[in-house]
């Protein structure tokens, strides 16, 4: 199962069942909300089946072996969010060093890698996770990445690398270790100055981190993300 942003609260039509709910789904959503999912559905078939890649599916962090309380269960982002939050990088794609946080599968990095950037980074808890994600990668199609890699550690204790200028967050984990990731993002630019850009989805937690910062201002928001650039 893909995700959505939870910021409608509805639940994905993939969770309710197919088609015998349809009917109930509409009178909760209205018709809107139907076509999105449905939008959604086919947008995640086209997206795999042009990468090559698989990274659908929905596990909770127990499942994983994962001991961290503050990770959330897998759910990889909709490729149409994805498709619409990558241009929004104000930097030229040769110059882009892509960090995505609870990379999963690899679908944000599998989306990253199919434009020129310079290199693009995932770290993930889960070494099942790793392993699907390198692979995804490895086979991918309409790669153009100079340079993909995936490593296998916490978020709180991954070293920002020096030349990292854009960074993805999803809603792979909440609580301390947000913070301490926010923490060492802001200590990165601290030790080396540059110009960043956060792409936060699902960002009412980030928001509570940066609250008061300095260093980073909002740029940007909609119902499902917002964008962040440093100062």
């Amino acid at each position: 199962m893909d995700a959505e942003p939870t910021v409608k609260g509805n639940p994905s039509l993939l969770a309710i069942g197919w088609p015998r709910k349809a009917f109930d789904y509409i009178r909760s959503y209205g018709l809107g909300g139907f076509a999105e999912q449905i939008h959604h559905r086919i947008a995640t078939w086209h997206g795999e089946r042009k990468f090559g890649v698989s990274t659908s599916g929905f596990i909770e962090p127990e499942e994983l072996g994962i001991q961290n309380p503050d990770a959330q269960a897998y759910a990889a982002l909709g490729y149409e969010h994805l498709r619409r939050a990558l241009p929004e990088i104000p930097f030229p794609d040769s110059q882009v060093v892509f960090l995505d946080y609870g990379a999963g599968k690899g679908r944000a990095l599998v989306c990253a890698a199919a434009r020129p950037f310079r290199k693009v980074i995932g770290v993930e808890i889960s070494a099942e996770l790793v392993a699907i994600a390198r692979q995804n990668l490895a086979q991918m199609k309409h790669r153009r990445a100079a340079r993909a890699e995936v490593h296998y550690s916490d978020a709180a204790a991954f070293p920002v690398p020096d030349d990292v200028n854009v960074f993805f967050l999803f809603n792979s984990f909440i609580g301390w270790t947000l913070v301490e990731v926010v923490e060492r993002m802001r200590q990165s630019h601290v030790l080396h100055p540059r110009d960043l850009f956060v792409i936060a989805f699902n960002q009412a937690e980030f928001d509570q981190c940066v609250r008061g910062e300095t260093w980073l201002r909002k740029v940007e928001e909609n119902a499902y993300r917002a964008l962040y650039r440093s100062v």
